[in-house]
């Protein structure tokens, strides 16, 4: 069917566009299989911060899709370094202020 290395699927390519005011704008091409699965091509997954098991959000935009990762926000996350002050962070800091608060 298709020649190739990678299992008779042809390489998928990326091109840059040059876009109104937008500048430049990436495509990357990516084929669903039969039951509509896409595999986020890597330059996407790094620009946009994708990591491995995130959930990915697909949004439209006009008719544009645009694709983000979905982060959860801690609900601690605001209270963050609040019951320490003085105390660094980091595990090496920390051990090195207790030593130094015993008097080692």
């Amino acid at each position: 069917m298709f020649a190739g290395s990678n299992g008779g699927i042809p390489k998928l390519r990326t091109s840059v566009v040059k876009s109104g005011g937008e500048g430049l704008v990436m495509k990357e091409r990516a084929r669903a299989t039969g039951k509509g699965q896409i595999t986020v091509p890597h330059e996407v997954q790094r620009t946009k911060g994708v990591r491995p098991d995130d959930i990915v959000v697909v949004e439209r935009k006009g008719s544009e899709p645009h694709v983000s990762p979905e982060r959860a926000v801690s609900p601690f996350e605001k209270f963050r370094g609040i019951g320490n002050p003085g105390i660094p962070t980091g595990r090496k800091r920390i051990i090195r202020y207790f030593r130094k608060l015993r008097g080692h």
